[in-house]
């Protein structure tokens, strides 16, 4: 038990005694981190100062770069307005020389053309006179084709119609037969109704005269032995 504790107790000393070293390392870190803001701040301004000289540099570089541009630029476009007016007086002469000549070539052009044109205009003269010709030719071969079938088609037809008139005689004459023969049997069916009908009417005629009779006779009758009571 004694052993343990003394171990402990040793153990408890040595954990102290590197407890100990732990403030003067925390200077020595304190004092090295110092230094290095104040070596970070020199850097840093040795670097501005660096950018600085190097934008002015760059300043005057740019400013001298671009005057030699500007230069550069004046003299080629002095050039170019140069060449540009040369070239537009060679484009003008150019045009005017190609206007001529195009004039002279539409001339002739226009000339040539206006002679095939008259050849053309004569060769369809022409073949409209033959093609007006064959045309007529035509058109009287076809109307006198069309008169003889027109003169044909009305024969036909004259024919066609007497034979119609024939056949339409005949059947209105049986038809007028027929009519005829049944109105004679009407007729005789009618005449004999009537008499039947005129007899029947008589007897019953008869037959009511007869009642009429006898009832004026009865009447008077009545009216008498009324007469004497």
């Amino acid at each position: 038990m004694t052993e343990n504790l003394n171990d402990r107790v040793e153990l408890l000393e040595s954990a102290m005694t590197g407890l100990r070293d732990l403030p003067n390392q925390f200077q020595e870190l304190t004092t090295q981190f110092v230094q290095l803001r104040q070596d970070v701040i020199s850097e840093i301004s040795a670097v501005r100062g660096e950018m600085t000289s190097m934008r002015d540099d760059v300043r005057h570089e740019t400013t001298s770069m671009r005057g030699e541009l500007r230069g550069d630029i004046t003299s080629a476009r002095d050039e170019l307005r140069d060449e540009m007016t040369s070239m537009r007086s060679e484009l003008r002469s150019e045009m005017v020389s190609m206007r001529d000549e195009l004039r002279n070539e539409m001339a002739s052009m226009r000339d040539g053309l206006r002679g095939e044109m008259v050849s053309m205009r004569d060769e369809l003269r022409s073949e409209m006179a033959s093609m007006r010709d064959e045309l007529r030719g035509e058109m009287i071969l076809m109307r006198d084709g069309l008169r003889g079938e027109m003169v044909s088609m009305r024969d036909e037809l004259r024919s066609e119609m007497v034979s119609m008139h024939d056949g339409l005689r005949g059947e209105m004459v049986l038809m007028r037969d027929g009519l005829r023969s049944e109105m004679a049997d009407m007729h005789t069916e009618l005449a004999g109704a009537i008499l039947s009908t005129e007899t029947r009417l008589s007897s019953q005629m008869l037959i009511l005269h007869e009642d009429l009779v006898k009832r004026i006779a009865l009447i008077g009758e009545a009216f008498r032995s009324n007469r004497h009571d």
